[in-house]
């Protein structure tokens, strides 16, 4: 399907999909205290509230294009970034030998390459990696191991994987007390980004969507959605509530979910990917 729906920009194919969101109906918290998640933990037991959604694909779109759809971090709360960054050559080699099956390459050298994108897209030599995630769907939803290391489905609920406080939490976990204090007082912006990577592509199969940062309301879409019991900061996810008016396709604050696209391959490959986890620091004053 063609959206012809927004003068002046280019004419996007899209795709609607179902994504779940957090149900605002529901008179009380909707976040219990499991032991399956830890005593530190809570999980969201809600129902799912579904909705179909008009997801915009921008893979056929120019940096240019992006650039001036104002599809970027500053704007939009993501970017696509084409190649292989600072790694060049050399990491695209490592990554067709499959240099990704061995955790210490992931945490060693690509660790590495990840700081220099984030140190050379913001100017700052202030940039922590605090973790990494290999997500591969799989029929049941079971987490599983391979090549020793821990694999995860992908997200299947709309959400943003830091609250305001475990942000904040974050920079002290892995910046310092210092830098937290910049950060509050105005001095510094902290920006936690995920880079994102399919392991084999394009992906087909359970592929990601952002809704635009600039098509969301705080009051409307995110107030009361966080868990009710004290003590979970660090890790503590930001759920998001349907609104008609959300954009997806696009996604400073970025809910993003995997989904089912129904026009995908029946005998598509799972999506197979990995993401890193940064957090960077930026002087403003």
């Amino acid at each position: 399907m063609k959206d012809t729906t927004s003068p002046g920009l280019p004419v996007l194919d899209t795709v609607t999909a179902t994504l779940s969101f957090f149900d605002g109906r529901q008179p009380e918290s909707n976040f219990r205290w499991t032991g399956s998640n830890g005593s530190e933990r809570p999980m969201n037991l809600a129902p799912p509230d579904l909705h179909d959604v008009v997801i915009h694909d921008m893979r056929a779109l120019s940096a240019a294009q992006r650039e001036e759809m104002g599809l970027t971090l500053e704007k939009a709360g993501f970017e696509v970034a084409e190649g292989w960054g600072p790694g060049g050559d050399d990491l695209k080699a490592d990554w067709e030998q499959g240099k990704w099956k061995d955790e210490s390459w992931i945490t060693g050298k690509y660790y590495e390459i990840v700081k220099r994108m984030i140190s050379e897209k913001f100017g700052t030599q202030t940039v922590a990696v605090y973790d990494y995630a290999i997500r591969k769907r799989t029929d049941t939803g079971a987490p599983q191991v391979v090549y020793g290391m821990d694999q995860i489905s992908p997200a299947k609920q709309v959400h943003i994987d830091q609250t305001y406080w475990a942000a904040i939490g974050r920079i002290r976990l892995h910046l310092g007390e210092e830098a937290a204090q910049r950060v509050l007082s105005g001095a510094s912006v902290a920006r936690i980004c995920n880079i994102w990577r399919p392991l084999f592509g394009p992906v087909y199969d359970s592929p990601l969507t952002a809704a635009d940062f600039r098509s969301l309301d705080y009051e409307r879409d995110f107030k009361e959605t966080l868990p009710a019991a004290p003590g979970c900061r660090t890790g503590e996810s930001q759920m998001v509530r349907f609104h008609p008016e959300q954009r997806c396709g696009t996604g400073v604050r970025s809910p993003h979910s995997s989904f089912i696209d129904p026009t995908a391959p029946v005998d598509a490959e799972p999506r197979w990917s990995l993401e890193v986890r940064t957090i960077s620091l930026i002087d403003v004053r």
